[in-house]
């Protein structure tokens, strides 16, 4: 028997974290362990792990269940949609407040009495069956209840780049290549469902496929929901004297940022509508003025620093 699942501990999180902090803590792992940035042979399958309680964990009603009846929920959540009770070892169990006998540890259940068929196809339209003349039918909870799990999970790492230029990506799902068209606004951890992208249940119906959008770091942009932030480096001059920078967006498009003459480092320019797409239009971009003293290239460059010191009068401080 394989040790039982700890979906809590699977996250790093405590019993009662909150839903926001199994959120971060599922958006962390998630990112650590995802077999296009993990290439380690453990990777893929602690990456499933940390879906499948990611999916229970942050749902609170799947919660609820598994907090009490852990791995089982699923199958005494089916149990009591169903109309029965499942006793658990060698005491049967319970339809619609009548017994019916049960072999222990086992997930078949079986009566002698000859109306035990009829009882299920009033209520499950034929699913049960039965045995022949003088025998006993049976009814199976890993055939009727849904042991299949047809729904799949996956996860897909987004440059800033294809979140604002859009369009078609490829996911690959259990050995499959699937086109997702990305939407138009995204955010990081979004989840997306495609009906009838997952795999094909016994009966020739298809489960949906759920795919999370995760954003991955961007070395220069940060993301902080549909804006963006990036540091400008600029020379004492440029601060001096105001200046205008020509950079680069995520998409590739260039943008003019005017920098005013007289600002401090630290201080932020925004840049209207420059952020990713939202429902209702785009976010904004803040650009953070970081002054930086270039080194000396050469002995003219070193002179002229001499002359500016002279000229221009400081005194070092400190400040408050």
């Amino acid at each position: 028997m394989s040790p039982t699942k700890d979906f809590y501990k699977i996250l790093g999180v405590d019993r009662k974290a909150t839903k926001e902090q199994i959120k971060k803590a599922h958006k962390k792992m998630a990112k650590t362990y995802h077999p296009d940035v993990n290439k380690s042979p453990e990777a893929e399958k602690k990456f499933k792990e940390i879906q499948e309680a990611y999916e229970v964990l942050s749902n609170e009603e799947t919660r609820a269940q598994y907090d009490q009846h852990g791995e089982s929920w699923r199958d005494r959540g089916r149990a009591q949609q169903a109309g029965y009770e499942d006793f658990g070892q060698a005491g049967g169990f319970n339809f619609n407040g009548q017994s019916w006998g049960g072999t222990s540890g086992s997930t078949r259940y079986q009566t002698g009495e000859s109306d035990y068929g009829d009882l299920f196809n009033q209520f499950f339209g034929g699913a049960a069956s039965r045995g022949g003349p003088g025998g006993s039918g049976y009814f199976s909870t890993d055939d009727r209840f849904g042991a299949e799990q047809m729904d799949e999970e996956a996860s897909l790492l987004l440059t800033l780049e294809e979140i604002m230029k859009g369009g078609k990506v490829r996911v690959h799902v259990q050995g499959k290549e699937i086109g997702v068209t990305l939407p138009a606004s995204i955010v990081d951890g979004q989840r997306i469902r495609l009906k009838g992208m997952g795999g094909t249940y016994s009966n020739g119906t298809k489960g949906d496929l759920y795919v999370t959008l995760q954003l991955k770091p961007d070395p220069i942009f940060t993301v902080d929901g549909f804006n963006l932030t990036a540091r400008l480096e600029v020379a004492p001059w440029h601060v001096a004297l105001g200046t205008e920078a020509k950079v680069k967006l995520p998409d590739g498009g260039m943008l003019n940022v005017k920098v005013p003459a007289g600002i401090s480092t630290g201080q932020k320019l925004r840049v209207t509508g420059k952020g990713l797409r939202k429902p209702d239009g785009f976010g904004d971009l803040y650009v953070s003025v970081q002054v930086t003293v270039p080194k000396a290239s050469s002995e003219k460059v070193q002179q002229l620093y001499r002359e500016l010191a002279q000229e221009q009068s400081f005194e070092p401080k400190f400040i408050g």
